[in-house]
């Protein structure tokens, strides 16, 4: 009788066991499942950042440039009134 429950206890073991590691197995290709798919997410940010900054950089380039076009001194002895700014800063 006791070695009827030995193998009784070491079979239930032993399923349980292939229960524990067949779980496993299944959660590790979850979690490789969920990898790959934060890895195609992280390159599309990527090079959604990319392009963004990029167009950082020409945003700020025009910025300067228009800066630069307010302050120019071309032109200081011409009268400027309201009317004529509004005009000279639509071109």
């Amino acid at each position: 009788m006791l070695d009827f429950l030995l193998r009784f206890y070491n079979i239930l073991f032993y399923m349980n066991f292939f229960y524990y590691k067949l779980l496993a197995e299944q959660n590790m290709q979850q979690i490789q499942a969920k990898n790959r798919e934060l890895g195609r997410i992280n390159r599309d940010l990527h090079s959604n950042n990319q392009i963004l900054k990029n167009e950082n950089i020409k945003l700020k380039d025009n910025l300067l440039k228009e800066y630069n076009l307010w302050n120019s001194r071309q032109d200081l002895n011409i009268l400027v009134t309201k009317n004529r700014v509004l005009l000279l800063h639509r071109f």
